[in-house]
């Protein structure tokens, strides 16, 4: 990801919300979700030094997008070494079961392998659509890890995947 895509990334995250996340995540906070609050988001976190990113693009047009790096919190505390992190993972619903979500997540567990032991990823829990797409990668739930996420209003669930 360069610079210079941060607002179609801000596009494909506020579409990937206004499609995945109706009914699951409070709707005021969907409705608050704007292309321009979004780039502002992507701008700092593009400029975060642990934080590495990846595109998909489709017919020369970027589609997708991947955010990860060293794992932050795992379960309420700290997360330990060798354990890496997908911080976010869209698709523009455009572009959603035509395998382009499948590429980029098969090239980010191919970027950290070898360098982590495993890669977790939050994802919401009345999501199935996603679980079912994490664990087709071979993510598997980790256990009594659901917990409610304030801000969104939905509880959330760490997958993990093994990379050794």
């Amino acid at each position: 990801m360069q610079e210079s895509d941060i607002e179609r990334v801000a596009e494909i995250h506020v579409a990937a919300w206004h499609n995945a996340y109706v009914g699951i995540v409070r709707q005021e906070r969907i409705d608050s979700l704007s292309v321009t609050t979004s780039m502002k988001t992507w701008r700092r976190r593009f400029r975060e030094q642990d934080t590495r990113h990846m595109v998909c693009e489709w017919d020369g047009e970027l589609v997708g997008f991947a955010s990860y790096g060293p794992a932050r919190v795992v379960r309420g505390g700290p997360a330990g070494p060798g354990l890496a992190e997908i911080y976010a993972f869209y698709v523009h619903p455009e572009r959603w079961r035509l395998g382009c979500g499948r590429t980029l997540l098969n090239a980010v567990i191919a970027r950290l392998h070898g360098e982590w032991e495993a890669i977790v990823l939050w994802t919401l829990e009345q999501s199935s659509e996603a679980r079912a797409f994490y664990a087709s990668a071979g993510f598997q739930e980790v256990q009594n890890s659901s917990r409610p996420h304030a801000n969104l209003g939905a509880d959330v669930l760490l997958y993990r995947l093994s990379l050794v």
